[in-house]
């Protein structure tokens, strides 16, 4: 997976622009998932703590919560992201919240391959429906999830493994 060069000058210009617009959806959708694999890929960012990158990523979980708590991206995003480490998001959501959410994000938009790939095992899909699924999310992942390049690599050297 190609890195973005410098996370912390990354995080300064995403912050600048959060200052800007608070509620930006997409801007704090591709925020908060940069902050949170930082997070978990230990990265370190001269300008930035691990507990102020941890701080930005919980003022954008209040701001989802607040604000975007019905959206089907936002809920699908927060959901992956507690899948895998839900310890970063303690005390505002639970591990239990994770799989919720991604269920949440498919019932409003089940037509969304990438959604439904998430939740693959909850849903007991077969192989073929597996493959087909990572094939159309390949073909059309920009159509599902257009939150820059950094996510779209993320999803689908994911969905490859």
């Amino acid at each position: 997976m190609k890195m973005i060069v410098d996370f912390n000058d990354e995080i300064i210009g995403m912050e600048a622009k959060v200052l800007q617009s608070k509620t930006d959806k997409a801007l704090l959708i591709t925020e908060s998932f940069i902050l949170w694999y930082i997070l978990v890929e230990g990265f370190s960012c001269e300008s930035f703590t691990e507990s102020d990158i941890n701080n930005m990523l919980m003022r954008n979980v209040r701001i989802y919560q607040s604000f975007y708590s019905n959206d089907a991206d936002f809920s699908f995003i927060i959901g992956w992201m507690l899948s895998i480490a839900f310890w970063y998001f303690d005390p505002l959501l639970k591990e239990e919240d994770g799989i919720r959410l991604l269920n949440a994000a498919y019932k409003s938009n089940s037509k969304n391959s990438l959604f439904k790939w998430a939740i693959r095992k909850d849903l007991r899909l077969q192989d073929t429906e597996i493959e087909n699924l990572k094939i159309d999310i390949d073909l059309r992942y920009d159509h599902l999830y257009n939150y820059g390049a950094f996510l779209k690599e993320y999803f689908l050297d994911i969905i490859k493994a």
